[in-house]
């Protein structure tokens, strides 16, 4: 099933970095659906199993604090002690290493494109 459900986003329109984006955006939303089943079950478990690959990251703390948390790019800057740029830097950074988790090929062959 889960197989599907990843064939069911590739399908989608954008690259796989952009679709991983989509993905961690709706992080939130799925962590507060009252009741969680199917196919958000699946979609949140794989979320979580790509932060915990990323979790020794030094700068993790960016995609928690902005998925999980939903804190501000200028917020979370202010938190580390590091300017706005390197948080975006570093976020882009650890959701390009999620879309090589969860699309493999195609996103390696996106990121070599650029």
């Amino acid at each position: 099933m889960m197989n599907s459900l990843i064939e069911k986003i590739s399908a989608q329109n954008g690259t796989p970095v952009e679709k991983t984006m989509k993905l961690l955006q709706s992080y939130r939303d799925l962590q507060r659906g009252k009741e969680i089943v199917g196919d958000d079950r699946i979609l949140l478990d794989i979320i979580n199993q790509c932060f915990d690959v990323v979790k020794d990251d030094y700068y993790y703390l960016i995609l928690e604090q902005n998925f999980k948390t939903g804190l501000s790019i200028h917020t979370i800057a202010n938190n580390l002690g590091i300017d706005e740029r390197k948080v975006w830097r570093q976020r882009k950074r650890l959701i390009r290493r999620i879309s090589v988790i969860i699309f493999g090929d195609k996103a390696i062959n996106e990121i070599i494109k650029k």
